[in-house]
């Protein structure tokens, strides 16, 4: 056990051991419990674009000449352009994107149908899980024609980014009572 005072407008003295075995460590969680959250908000707004047609409806101009084929039955399909598509915040048609954005806290496990996602005691994530997601954000694959729309790296920037991150630590640190 050590004991510290500090000088200067307060003298104080306490166990280093306490601190940084119990205190230390849950401010530091709690501040990234607090960032996840507020970066799992902020993200979601990128992902409620109002007002676009749904998958049968409303499409922009005649149907385009060019011919694919379905993943899962391989039959000839038209491809259609929908009002909206490729906005961003990116257009609610199913609402799957969003649904499928979840936090997992530190040193904790998500288990769902897209796998198991797991934080170390320090770290916290926002997952988009349905398997588009990664399409979407980075502009690839049938994405690749609107380019990216990159809607956890905007929630991330939206939410104040590692300043905030860092704000909220700060935060967290100075309730600490020694």
């Amino acid at each position: 056990m050590i004991n510290v005072t500090v000088t200067g407008t307060e003298a104080v003295g306490a166990s280093l051991d306490d601190i940084a075995t119990n205190k230390l460590p849950a401010a530091v969680k709690q501040a990234l419990i607090d960032a996840v959250r507020g970066i799992h908000a902020a993200t979601s707004n990128h992902l409620n674009r109002e007002g676009c047609a749904g998958r049968k409806q409303r499409l922009v101009g005649p149907i385009r000449g060019r011919h694919g084929f379905t993943k899962s039955s391989g039959e000839s399909i038209a491809f259609k352009i929908l009002q909206g598509a490729g906005a961003y915040p990116v257009p609610v048609r199913t609402g799957n994107l969003r649904k499928s954005l979840f936090t997992v806290e530190p040193g904790r496990t998500v288990v769902n149908d897209s796998g198991s996602y797991q934080s170390g005691a320090f770290e916290a994530q926002v997952v988009a899980s349905v398997k588009y997601a990664r399409v979407i954000h980075e502009g690839r694959g049938s994405s690749k024609k609107f380019g990216p729309r990159p809607f956890l790296t905007d929630g991330f920037k939206d939410f104040g980014g590692r300043e905030q991150v860092v704000e909220l630590l700060r935060r967290e640190l100075a309730k600490i009572t020694i």
